[in-house]
């Protein structure tokens, strides 16, 4: 399985709600990094997931750049959407974001996480 391949699994699987599978994308002590929050490590991430999802059930993404680079490196752009639950707002939105993934024999051992927070954040304000 090619690198590129190890994150067309991860997008599907995170369009599947399949947060196993997603965090089997990952090595244990992989590392995983959004601007402004601390480092996390894949079981802590897949918790997170699993919240998000419970939160935004429709919640999907689409892969519309996937450059497999020297080092290990997969660069992925993406687009992601979905609805909230009606309790917390039922609004849509949809967002952009380019990740960075470092792979390792099979796995994934660092994710560099650049998403639209703050396109997102204009989405979801009451403003």
């Amino acid at each position: 399985m090619s690198n590129a391949d190890l994150i067309r699994g991860f997008v599907e699987a995170m369009n599947r709600h399949d947060v196993d599978a997603l965090a089997a994308c990952y090595a244990p002590d992989a590392r995983i990094l959004y601007p402004g929050r601390e480092p996390q490590e894949p079981e802590g991430y897949a918790e997170g997931e699993r919240a998000m999802l419970a939160n935004v059930p429709d919640y999907h993404i689409e892969a519309t750049s996937l450059l497999e680079a020297e080092g290990g490196h997969v660069l992925l752009e993406l687009t992601m959407g979905g609805t909230q639950r009606e309790d917390l707002g039922g609004k849509s939105f949809s967002m952009t974001g380019a990740y960075i993934f470092r792979i390792q024999d099979g796995k994934i051992v660092e994710e560099r996480a650049y998403p639209d927070m703050a396109g997102l954040r204009k989405q979801l304000s009451n403003r």
